[in-house]
């Protein structure tokens, strides 16, 4: 994967707490992952949400209703 670097601005304290943590020399490898968690997570929720409404008896028989009109 190609890499490129970007600028981004956050709150010293969070940054010196980063710092304490992981060292500066991890930051970037650290970000990286914090991110790519979130975004999995995120994705993982709307698939989740998006069976739940697939699986709503309520919103099959709205379906149901609308299709019967047309």
């Amino acid at each position: 994967m190609k890499n490129r670097t970007v600028t981004i601005s956050m709150p010293i304290e969070l940054l010196n707490r980063l710092h304490a943590t992981i060292g500066k020399k991890n930051l970037s490898h650290f970000i990286v992952e914090a991110v790519q968690d979130k975004l999995e997570q995120s994705d993982s929720e709307l698939e989740a949400a998006y069976a739940a409404a697939n699986n709503d008896p309520d919103r099959k028989q709205t379906i149901d209703d609308w299709r019967a009109l047309t």
